[in-house]
C-alpha cells in the first residue's frame, strides 16, 4: 500500500531486487498505490506480481530525489532483471524515472501484439526488424492510473484498498503489522510540519532569551532540547543527516566565538549565520539544490521554516527589548 514521493534510490534498488526475485508461486505480491508513487516509488510497486492504483493516482516522474545521469545508468541493470522477472518491459519502466529516455509504441508486423520500447530495448528483441515503432509515448512528468492500465503496467484500476482486496477475493480481514501505539502516535506527531516548526521558533526564542542574561538557565536548557528534538524530527522524516547536524553545530560554534572570543561582527559571525540557516533548510528537504519540478514545489516549505526560526529570534528580540 504505497503513497511515497519517492525516497532514497539505493533503498529502493534494493526493495525492488528483493520483490522481483520472490517466486509467485511461493510468494504473490501485490501493490496498490493510493495517490502517488513518484520516482523509484513507481518502480517498486510494478516490481509486484500484481499492481493496482487508482484511476487518478500519479505513478512516476519527478519525486523528491534527483537521480544523475550515473545513478539512472546503474540502475538500468537492476531494473532490466526486475523486469523480466515480472514480464514487463524494462524501457516502460525506466522512462519513469529517466526524462530523456524515448519510449514508443511498437506494433509486431502481421499481428496485433504490442509492446513499449525504446529503440535499445527494440534491437534487443530476438528479431527487432518485425516491431514497427509508433508514435512517442510520454513518461517524463509521470502517469495516471488509466494510462499505466493502457500500459499493461497494472492489472487493474481500483477506488480504494478495499476494492483490490475484492478482486482477490479475499473476505477475511487482513492483519496489519503495527508498532505500539504509543511509538507510532509519538512519530506520527513528529512528521508533522507544523510541529518541527513549532519546535524551531521555541528553540530560536530560548536561544536569545539565554543569551541575553548571564550564566546558564532553564532558557538554555529548553533551547537545546528543542533542536535536539528538531532534528530528531527530520531524521525521522528522512530529510536529515550527518551533513545538516554538523553544520548546524559548525554555524553555532563559529557565533560562539565570535560573540566570545573575537571582536567585532566578522567572517565567523556571518558565516556561522549561513551555516545555521542551510542546515535548516537542508535537514527540511531531501535535496541540496531542486532540479526538478516536485523539488521546486518542495522548496518554499523549507524557506518558510527558515522564516519561522527567524520570527523566533526577532521575536525574542522584541519582547527583551520592550519588556526586560
Amino acid at each position: 500500500h504505497i503513497n511515497s514521493p519517492g525516497g532514497s534510490p539505493t533503498a529502493a534498488l534494493r526493495l525492488i531486487t528483493f520483490l522481483s526475485e520472490l517466486k509467485p508461486r511461493d510468494v504473490r505480491t501485490v501493490s496498490y498505490i493510493e495517490e502517488k508513487a513518484l520516482s523509484v516509488a513507481a518502480l517498486i510497486a510494478l516490481s509486484c506480481d500484481d499492481a493496482y492504483a487508482g484511476e487518478g493516482a500519479k505513478i512516476g516522474g519527478p519525486g523528491d530525489t534527483f537521480l544523475s545521469r550515473d545513478e539512472l545508468l546503474d540502475s538500468r541493470d537492476s531494473i532490466q532483471e526486475a523486469a523480466k522477472n515480472k514480464g514487463r518491459d524494462w524501457s516502460l519502466l525506466m522512462g519513469l524515472i529517466d526524462p530523456e529516455l524515448e519510449v514508443f509504441r511498437c506494433r509486431r508486423e502481421g499481428t496485433d501484439a504490442i509492446r513499449y520500447f525504446s529503440e535499445l530495448e527494440r534491437r534487443e528483441q530476438p528479431n527487432p526488424q518485425q516491431w514497427n515503432r509508433d508514435n512517442r509515448i510520454e513518461l517524463a512528468d509521470g502517469i495516471n492510473g488509466v494510462q499505466a492500465k493502457q500500459y499493461r503496467l497494472l492489472k487493474d484500476t481500483a477506488g480504494n484498498l478495499k476494492a483490490v482486496l475484492d478482486s482477490l477475493n479475499i473476505e477475511d480481514e487482513v492483519k496489519v503489522a503495527k508498532r505500539n501505539q504509543m511509538v507510532a502516535a509519538i512519530e506520527r506527531l513528529a512528521t508533522e510540519p507544523w510541529f518541527g516548526r513549532t519546535l524551531l521558533f521555541i528553540a530560536f526564542f530560548a536561544l536569545i532569551s539565554e543569551a541575553s542574561a548571564p550564566g546558564l538557565g532553564v532558557a538554555g536548557f529548553v533551547s537545546a532540547l528543542c533542536f535536539l528534538l528538531f532534528f530528531w524530527c527530520q531524521f525521522l522524516n528522512g530529510t536529515a543527516g550527518w551533513l545538516e547536524l554538523v553544520l548546524f553545530l559548525g554555524g553555532l560554534g563559529c557565533l560562539l566565538a565570535e560573540v566570545f572570543l573575537l571582536p567585532g561582527f566578522g567572517v565567523f559571525g556571518i558565516g556561522g549565520i549561513i551555516m545555521v540557516l542551510a542546515s535548516i533548510v537542508l535537514a527540511s528537504q531531501t535535496f541540496i539544490v531542486p532540479r526538478n519540478a516536485y523539488q521546486f514545489s518542495q522548496l518554499p516549505h523549507s524557506l518558510f521554516t527558515v522564516a519561522v526560526a527567524c520570527g523566533g529570534v526577532v521575536g525574542s528580540i522584541g519582547i527583551m527589548q520592550r519588556y526586560l
